[in-house]
């Protein structure tokens, strides 16, 4: 009889030291699975952020004026050189030939005006004039 235990206390005792490790296996490629998940998000986190960051970027900017099919335009230097924006929700004070402008302005999904040669439709905001 101890016989019969004490080789039923093996037995358990073998298969008991085999499943521990392909426990320990699957955690430690379940945590490099994690990681890799996470740096993944991060790197699409902060392409999202800079992409809000170009949409809201703050520049300088002269208004202008033209008869034909743009009656006015905003001629500014962005990061990647110049700019020529057509301008939604400018205050009618700003609104005068020559005067120098800073503002913040956001990409518009909004359509330009048939046959207005510009870059980007923006929606302006926190205009000042500039001096």
């Amino acid at each position: 009889m101890k016989y019969y235990a004490l080789l039923i206390g093996f037995g358990f005792l073998i298969t008991s030291c085999g499943t521990g490790k392909e426990i320990v296996e699957d955690k430690t490629t379940d945590v490099e699975n994690t990681a890799e998940t996470v740096e993944e998000e991060v790197e699409e986190t902060k392409e999202v952020m800079e992409g809000e960051m170009d949409q809201n970027y703050r520049i300088m900017g002269m208004v202008h004026f033209d008869d034909g099919e743009c009656p006015i335009w905003i001629e500014a230097r962005g990061k990647d050189g110049p700019l020529k924006i057509y301008p939604i929700g400018l205050d009618d004070k700003y609104k005068k030939e020559g005067m120098k402008i800073k503002f913040a302005y956001t990409k518009s999904m909004a359509q330009q005006p048939e046959g207005c040669d510009i870059d980007l439709v923006a929606v302006l905001s926190d205009v000042t004039l500039m001096r």
